[in-house]
């Protein structure tokens, strides 16, 4: 846990969101890892206790999280650095191929109403 204040005035506007937040979380996470090259934020869910179930099949909302779970794949990694080649090897796009660099996956969680807490 970590404090991380942040300027979004509107949790549910996610033109703000994005504007605001996904900024603030790559500084956020590169003052964590001041060595590694941080990619932008590669998005977000919005979990909502209202959510109906056409919100969550379309990927507009997310029902609360209300078990612990992980967001990873097996393929992660190796799609991080197809996606984010530049990131991977120091500028050079292309360089980087699976097993030529470490990624560090990183998640944000943000409670912003009163579903799981």
């Amino acid at each position: 846990m970590a404090h991380f204040p942040s300027a979004v005035r509107d949790w549910y506007d996610r033109a703000e969101v994005a504007e605001v937040y996904y900024k603030e979380c790559q500084e956020f996470i590169q003052s964590m890892f001041p060595t590694y090259r941080v990619p932008p934020c590669g998005g977000h869910i919005l979990r909502r206790e209202d959510t109906k179930p056409e919100e969550v099949m379309s990927g507009e909302k997310g029902a609360p999280a209300a078990i612990v779970h992980n967001d990873y794949a097996d393929t992660y990694g190796p799609d991080g650095v197809v996606r984010w080649p530049d990131h991977h090897s120091g500028g050079a796009p292309g360089a980087a191929t699976k097993g030529e660099s470490h990624i560090v996956g990183v998640h944000i969680w943000r409670s912003i109403s009163d579903q799981p807490l």
